[in-house]
C-alpha cells in the first residue's frame, strides 16, 4: 500500500484513532509501567502520526484565525437550524456559494461571516488582544 492512501481506501479519523490504539494495545503498550511512561501527548502525537499516514491533514500549533473564524461560523449556522437553502436565500448568496464558503473552499470574509452569524440571530464579536479573556457578562 502507498504512503498515502486513494480517496476509496482512506480511512476515517475514528477508524485510524482506534487502529493506533489497537497497534499501541497490541505492542504491550497497556502494561502498567510503560502506561504510566506514555503521557497523554506521547498517546495525541501518535494518533496524529497514524493520521497523517492514513492521508488525513493535521493542523499543527496555533489553530490559524481563519480557520477559528470558519469553525465559529459553522457553529453558528449549524446550531441555529435555518436550512442553507433559506440562509442563502436571505444573505443573496446562491446555495453554492454558501456552500463553498462554510466548507472553506471560498475564503470566508469578516463580511461574509458577519452576514451569515446575522441571518442566524447573532453577533460576531472580533478581539485583538496578547490574552483571550472571557466576555463580560
Amino acid at each position: 500500500m502507498a504512503d498515502t492512501p486513494d480517496v476509496a481506501e482512506r480511512l476515517t479519523p475514528q477508524q485510524v484513532i482506534a487502529q493506533a490504539l489497537l497497534r499501541f494495545a497490541s505492542e504491550g503498550g497497556f502494561d502498567e509501567t510503560e502506561l504510566a511512561e506514555k503521557t497523554a501527548l506521547d498517546v495525541a502525537d501518535d494518533v496524529a502520526h497514524a493520521l497523517q499516514a492514513a492521508g488525513h491533514k493535521i493542523i499543527t500549533g496555533e489553530v490559524p484565525a481563519e480557520i477559528r473564524l470558519l469553525t465559529a461560523v459553522r457553529a453558528a449556522v449549524d446550531n441555529s437550524g435555518i436550512r442553507h437553502v433559506h440562509l442563502a436565500r436571505t444573505i443573496g448568496l446562491t446555495t453554492k456559494h454558501l456552500s463553498a464558503l462554510l466548507t472553506g473552499k471560498t475564503p470566508l470574509s469578516i463580511s461574509w461571516a458577519e452576514q451569515i452569524v446575522a441571518a442566524c440571530g447573532l453577533s460576531l464579536d472580533i478581539r485583538v488582544g496578547s490574552e483571550m479573556e472571557a466576555p463580560d457578562a
